[in-house]
């Protein structure tokens, strides 16, 4: 069996490629943070370093990169209990998330003190409650075109050690004590969790709607306590 891939995307192709299809048509890469991609059929590329899944609702193929993807038994026939994400979300409303986190990130760095040197500012991975599914890189790039120059976005090795470390989520009041020691090992001034979340409706004409809200929370990095919260919300209709 094949599966159709974007032109940009299949002339990248030189590396070994291992591909996999499950039974009724539906296999599901899983991810760490919990969630199950229902897929049509999978790809894993050496030479992208990720995996190509043609998403099933929409058969939109999505690159995932290796470090999000567990390492035991990556790919399955059955959800297994995990949040089962089967879309890519409309184009649109992934230009408004890209809006509303640029908005989110400067009045977040507008509530810290930079009196004293330039602060350091850790963004988490951003949770997605909903079905559907949003690049990181939209995140990426909205912090690092609003952050401004008075603070700076922790980046590289440092990010990716904290972020594979810190048992903090979006609704834990607090970092709490071991957290706590990472920041302050690591200098990480701010801790931003962000999480996006969605109702589907159906408007009076048959119109498919999806009410989305993302909401950002700014913690101290030295005690661990909230300091900022802020949310932004946006339809899109399709």
């Amino acid at each position: 069996m094949s599966t159709s891939k974007p032109r940009s995307l299949s002339l990248l192709f030189c590396a070994t490629v291992l591909f996999v299809t499950g039974c009724g048509g539906h296999t599901y890469l899983h991810l760490k943070d919990g969630t199950a991609l229902e897929c049509t059929s999978i790809e894993k590329s050496e030479e992208l370093d990720g995996w190509l899944a043609e998403l099933s609702a929409s058969h939109a193929v999505v690159l995932v990169d290796s470090e999000r993807v567990r390492a035991d038994e990556p790919v399955t026939d059955a959800p297994n209990g995990d949040r089962v994400v089967d879309d890519a979300d409309p184009g649109d409303s992934s230009r408004q998330l890209a809006i509303a986190a640029a908005d989110l990130v400067e009045n977040a760095v507008a509530h810290i003190s930079t009196a004293k040197s330039t602060p350091n500012i850790l963004f988490l991975r951003l949770e997605n409650t909903t079905s559907r599914r949003f690049a990181q890189e939209l995140m990426d790039t909205a912090i690092s075109g609003s952050i401004g120059t008075s603070a700076k976005a922790v980046t590289g090795e440092r990010r990716r050690a904290l972020a594979s470390a810190l048992r903090v989520r979006f609704d834990d009041p607090r970092l709490g004590s071991a957290d706590l020691d990472l920041t302050r090992f690591y200098h990480t001034d701010y801790v931003v969790l962000s999480r996006v979340s969605g109702t589907p409706t159906v408007d009076e004409a048959g119109k498919n709607r999806f009410h989305y809200r993302l909401d950002f929370r700014l913690l101290s990095g030295s005690n661990g306590r909230e300091i900022w919260s802020d949310h932004r919300e946006w339809t899109v209709s399709w």
